[in-house]
């Protein structure tokens, strides 16, 4: 179980795939006029089954490369050779599986957002395709992967039509758009060992970094225009408040760890920058507003 739950690499996505997923649905809920119910349950199981999924699939296709770097080997249960691909792969169909029944329970609009989500983590690391190593193909498909297409499989629950909620869509994809280039730069060594034409190897690690930080101002613009749009509730503020006290504690927290480096990202790896230090804050920030959000539209 601890093989197949590392496999998984649950902790890396259940922080904002759940945020992500609830935000999709309660506004979807707001925008048509209709309760929460159970069908945002049966969502969310669908997106974090198909994220596991992504996760995966990842793993098995990048054992080879993981294998050159010590730290990502012994993350990798199939390069540590803890698990093998062909059973690994067997375990992929039972969770891709188990996800289309889950999104076939939101109806038809969320079942195929659901079937897009997971061809695309099966095409983004799958050798004979692997959109992740074309340049700019890599960044889009990290987005709706990863992102846009798990908001709207909250969001199509209820609602037909985007409208104003387009601006956190688009804000959501954006900070996608900056973990992937962030993750780039962050193994930039192991990627151009491993062959990897991405977006930080057509632009070059200053470029990758400047449209790095570009998505971050552009998703903070959308934000902007979300909150002037009177998208957010009261609620969600006081869930960012509440929130507020742990996320500025944290950076404390993990480095008063033992043999730890001083700034660490959301994955626990030494941070590129100021901005890998705060991701964790930044997802602690984003659970508390859609929690006060989720409270207030049950209330």
């Amino acid at each position: 179980m601890r093989v197949w739950l590392q496999l998984s690499r649950w902790q890396e996505f259940l922080p904002f795939v759940a945020p992500l997923t609830v935000l999709g649905a309660t506004l979807g809920a707001e925008a048509a006029g209709q309760p929460l119910d159970g069908r945002l349950l049966a969502s969310l199981a669908g997106n974090l089954l198909a994220v596991a999924y992504a996760f995966m699939v990842n793993d098995i296709e990048d054992a080879a490369d993981d294998a050159l770097d010590a730290t990502r080997a012994a993350r990798n249960v199939i390069a540590s050779g803890r698990l093998s691909a062909r059973a690994a792969y067997g375990g992929c169909a039972v969770v891709a599986v188990a996800a289309l029944a889950c999104y076939s329970l939101g109806g038809e609009r969320v079942w195929i957002t659901g079937a897009i989500t997971l061809a695309l983590a099966q095409l983004y690391s799958w050798r004979p395709v692997r959109l992740k190593k074309w340049a700019l193909v890599d960044v889009a498909s990290h987005a709706l992967m990863l992102s846009a297409l798990l908001f709207l499989t909250g969001y199509w629950l209820y609602a037909q039509a985007l409208g104003e909620a387009a601006w956190l869509l688009a804000a959501a994809a954006l900070l996608s758009a900056y973990g992937q280039l962030y993750n780039q730069l962050r193994d930039a060594a192991t990627d151009r060992a491993a062959g990897l034409r991405n977006t930080t190897w057509l632009l070059g690690e200053r470029g990758a970094r400047l449209a790095m930080y570009g998505t971050v101002v552009l998703s903070a613009y959308c934000v902007v225009q979300a909150l002037s749009a009177g998208l957010f509730p009261a609620e969600a503020g006081v869930g960012l408040l509440l929130a507020a006290p742990l996320a500025l504690l944290w950076p404390r927290l993990r480095r008063g760890e033992a043999r730890r480096p001083r700034r660490l990202d959301m994955r626990g790896s030494a941070a590129v920058d100021l901005s890998g230090a705060l991701q964790t804050p930044a997802l602690l920030l984003l659970n508390g507003l859609v929690a006060g959000w989720l409270v207030g539209a049950l209330w």
